[in-house]
């Protein structure tokens, strides 16, 4: 986690400095599956996977990210529907340093490419 001082001056002048911690979500997926692994991350029809879990996968799932040459700063695609692999895919991506670019997976070919051709994509 990045942390970034920042300073103010309190009712008498003084300076004051005061750390903000700069995190993202996958680092809030860290933290929470430390805090509460059995907990319901998700949960989908008779699917249940607990923080600890979903921690777990998405960490497996950046490192095959990483080794396919996924790396910090890229943009990544997901055309996926509301199933499981989606948040697996979109905290690993994050995890992996990139940033993600959630498509419709109704989007026809000429749409995708579209997308795909943008400048950043």
């Amino acid at each position: 986690m990045e942390t970034v001082s920042t300073a103010a001056a309190t009712a008498d002048g003084l300076p004051r400095t005061r750390e903000l911690i700069m995190t993202n979500l996958a680092n809030i997926l860290t933290e929470s599956a430390r805090r509460h692994p059995d907990r319901p991350a998700i949960r989908l029809n008779d699917i249940l996977i607990t923080y600890a879990e979903l921690d777990e996968l998405t960490a497996r799932a950046a490192g095959w990210l990483r080794a396919r040459g996924i790396e910090p700063g890229d943009r990544v695609a997901i055309a996926l529907p509301n199933v499981v692999p989606f948040p697996v895919f979109y905290y690993a991506v994050l995890r992996a340093g990139a940033t993600v670019v959630p498509m419709n997976p109704l989007l026809k070919s000429r749409e995708i490419e579209h997308h795909l051709g943008a400048p950043d994509t």
